[in-house]
């Protein structure tokens, strides 16, 4: 939700009709933004004629865990994290940021995984391990991990490294 177009804040771009930004809601909102995601009606219809195929094909009752705390969601990304996968390492990260999976929150293994994708040169990676130590206040540390998903040319990694710059440098970042 914004005052002008939202173009004129951050780029866009357009999957099956859908017009969506390119950033997440956190890094909206470091841009003064507000994003609310909201599932289609085609999409609810896919996931509802999926549960309805699965139960009449298989006999099996599915039931959608929103929330991602069925713990075989941890299950399944730990065994694709300790065989290499920087995604999976990345999904584990986001389980324990914020105590989903079957897992309790715990910061210290949300950086863990993290930082594991990112030492294999993942962006996303990077940029998730920047974001905690620019949200800890400690922006060279930030600087440095984001600059390396900045190199790979990951839009996420440019904003927060401009607002680290911001912040270490308030008067020489926008001059």
């Amino acid at each position: 939700i914004t005052k002008d177009p939202v173009d004129t804040y951050v780029p866009l771009y357009v999957r099956d009709n859908q017009i969506s930004t390119q950033y997440i809601m956190t890094t909206l909102e470091e841009l003064g933004l507000l994003k609310m995601d909201f599932l289609g009606l085609r999409t609810l219809t896919v996931i509802q004629d999926t549960i309805n195929l699965v139960k009449q094909n298989r006999g099996i009752d599915v039931q959608f865990d929103e929330e991602m705390n069925d713990p075989k969601v941890y299950k399944y990304y730990h065994e694709a994290a300790i065989r290499g996968s920087s995604l999976a390492k990345c999904k584990l990260g986001l389980l324990y940021k914020y105590g989903k999976g079957g897992v309790d929150q715990a910061l210290t293994q949300s950086l863990y995984w993290y930082r594991s994708a990112a030492k294999n040169g993942y962006a996303n990676g990077q940029v998730e391990v920047g974001r905690y130590y620019y949200e800890n206040y400690d922006y060279n540390t930030a600087i440095t991990w984001l600059q390396k998903a900045v190199e790979q040319d990951h839009i996420e990694a440019k904003v927060l490294y401009a607002c680290c710059l911001s912040r270490k440098f308030p008067k020489k970042a926008f001059n």
